[in-house]
């Protein structure tokens, strides 16, 4: 096990020329909820549960790569950067990157403040790139923001780490092992492992274990080996860093037994019988700030990952965690969250607010809308069932006509509106298989996407949301039927009418359409603690990020540096088609000229690290 020392390195310091010559192309946060992201994620997400478990890239790793711990013990202390949940917004991707880049930050704590330094070591604790993995988006998502913060260094140039997340999973891998397996640069920072897992030798009886638990799946034997090995080299006692993609502590919780397992399993095998002890714990895959302590204990459990990616609730955060130790529970206590929870509680009320925000999808319900309502009419006007059915009466009249004729000629707020509105409905619906085939359509469309665990559950909530839906969609029909046939006196099939009836369904349904499913998404949240990915997820908030910043002292005492932006630099774009790079980084100024070691880009307003702020006051383990 030979001593890592830093050196120098990385890419030319000279900033391009203008933004068109970055070499990548900045992107803005993912829109989850659009309808092609939504097919493409889920298509690749099946396809890497499938394909992983017969392609497990661990498994070829420890036949080509030879593995050892790096050491750093013969450091007197030493900083490290931990970051998680990365590669998304450019915003947000690259505020962080360029704080962690930053030599000397200066972090403000009321009257007091902490000199905190870049860290010899950058931990990038998983889904290092979203939506999924493929070279292209490596570099437009991670390579270039993290590149630009930090493009080389002159001396004593950063190590760098990864943990696979999901994400990086999605393509066998592959990607990930080409970039940060084989001693490439990312800017500055130079790659160190050869496999998806690691271990480090730090100074004053620290480690720290770098996990890799591909897919839910469990250990593979190379992995389980490899640590073995390591935890036969550690000195007893030895204090454990431990990092994992996912925080198995608080999905023990929320999730059930079977998601601690991995965990357990780690630290009852390959820690406790050799008298080492998981001290400090840190993971992503939950996009917010959340530290949990070990109710008389000096164990820490750190969830961070606001590393770029989307922003998740903290108000859903459990408060208390029992989490089993052989044959004891023991019980750790929330003791800081970030966003703060009443921030985190408004925020989700914003989901209200769905379609301004998720126009895609907002389009999609239009045009649902108003294909159902095309093959409603053309199937009552075709039926002789609908057309001669005795129930199609109001006020003793007869109304021998279409769907929105009848609809047309009656007052929703009369008697038999209503009646007459749903009785036509039903009618052509129970001899319309087309019909019956999009009704279905958005009911197991939403009982596959409900957050339930129980099948009743899912049921109930598919149920109550196709009902909200088919209710607008009537009230749409008579609106726009009244208005366009009886107001306005349009021919019932008049290209006027057809048009204005098409702007009038993909418009309203959308914006409504989208109202129902944030409505939805907001109450269920609020009321019963569901969705709670989705309920922030769909605003692409890229605000209230964060990361750590450790420390281990020549007198080896562990400090944690939770560092937080509540705001990062951006400019609005109100415009949807305004796509061009420039436009993309209206909050930030490209430099004409960088010494070694300098950022190329800058915050129009301010200075980066007046954006920063402490989270809570240092964490200090023994």
């Amino acid at each position: 096990m030979g001593k890592d020392s830093l050196q120098s390195g990385g890419g030319d310091p000279k900033p391009p020329a203008s933004v068109k010559d970055l070499g990548f192309i900045p992107q803005p946060m993912v829109s989850w909820f659009s309808p092609i992201e939504l097919i493409n994620a889920g298509i690749k997400a099946a396809l890497s549960m499938v394909f992983g478990i017969y392609a497990d890239k661990r498994e070829v790793q420890a036949a080509l790569a030879k593995n050892e711990p790096k050491d750093y013990s013969d450091r007197k202390e030493l900083w490290i950067d931990y970051v998680a949940d990365l590669g998304d917004g450019w915003d947000a991707t690259y505020s962080i990157a360029r704080l962690i880049a930053e030599e000397k930050l200066i972090l403000p704590a009321g009257k007091d403040s902490y000199t905190t330094q870049r860290g010899d070591i950058l931990i990038m604790g998983g889904d290092q790139v979203y939506p999924t993995s493929n070279l292209e988006e490596y570099n437009n998502r991670l390579i270039g923001p993290y590149h630009c913060a930090l493009p080389c260094v002159e001396n004593n140039a950063p190590h760098l780490y990864a943990v696979p997340g999901n994400h990086d999973w999605y393509d066998g891998l592959a990607t990930f092992i080409r970039l940060f397996g084989q001693k490439r640069w990312i800017g500055g920072w130079q790659t160190r492992q050869e496999r998806s897992y690691f271990a480090l030798k730090l100074p004053h009886g620290w480690w720290l274990w770098g996990i890799d638990i591909q897919l839910h799946a469990d250990f593979d034997y190379p992995q389980l080996d490899f640590f073995k090995s390591v935890a036969e080299q550690m000195d007893a006692g030895s204090k454990v860093i431990l990092c994992s993609a996912e925080p198995s502590w608080v999905y023990h919780e929320i999730k059930g037994k079977a998601a601690y397992k991995n965990f357990d399993f780690l630290t009852r095998r390959l820690l406790l019988p050799f008298g080492h002890e998981a001290v400090v714990a840190i993971a992503g895959d939950l996009h917010n700030y959340t530290r949990y302590k070990h109710e008389g204990g000096r164990q820490q459990r750190f969830i961070s990952g606001g590393g770029g990616a989307y922003l998740y609730s903290t108000h859903n955060m459990p408060e208390e965690l029992e989490i089993p130790n052989k044959d004891i529970i023991e019980k750790y206590q929330r003791e800081s969250v970030y966003p703060p929870v009443k921030k985190s509680k408004r925020l989700a009320l914003r989901s209200i607010f769905f379609p301004f925000m998720n126009m895609g999808f907002a389009a999609f319900l239009g045009i649902y809308y108003l294909f159902f309502a095309w093959c409603l009419q053309s199937e009552s006007k075709n039926s002789v069932s609908f057309l001669s059915n005795p129930l199609n009466v109001v006020d003793g009249k007869v109304l021998n006509s279409s769907l929105l004729e009848q609809f047309s000629a009656v007052s929703l707020l009369s008697r038999e509106g209503w009646p007459v509105i749903l009785k036509g409905f039903g009618t052509v619906l129970a001899h319309s298989p087309s019909n019956i085939a999009l009704l279905l359509l958005i009911f197991l469309g939403w009982a596959f996407f409900a957050d339930a665990k129980s099948l009743l559950s899912r049921v109930l909530q598919a149920t109550v949301h196709t009902v909200l839906h088919v209710i607008l969609l009537l009230a749409l029909m008579w609106t726009a039927a009244r208005w366009n046939l009886h107001v306005l006196g349009l021919h019932l099939d008049s290209v006027p009418q057809v048009i204005l009836f098409s702007i009038e369904s993909v418009l309203a349904g959308g914006f409504l359409g989208g109202m129902i499913v944030g409505t939805f998404l907001c109450l269920n949240n609020l009321w019963f603690g569901t969705y709670t990915d989705e309920v922030l997820l769909c605003q692409k908030i890229p605000d209230y990020k964060n990361f750590l910043r450790l420390h281990i002292n020549q007198q080896g005492k562990l400090t944690v540096y939770p560092v937080g932006i509540a705001k990062v630099p951006r400019k609005r774009n109100w415009n949807p088609f305004a796509n061009s790079i420039k436009n993309r980084l209206r909050a930030w100024v490209l430099k004409s000229q960088a010494k070694k070691g300098e950022p190329w880009l800058e915050p129009a307003k301010g200075k980066i690290e007046d954006y920063a702020e402490l989270i809570e006051t240092p964490v200090e383990v023994d």
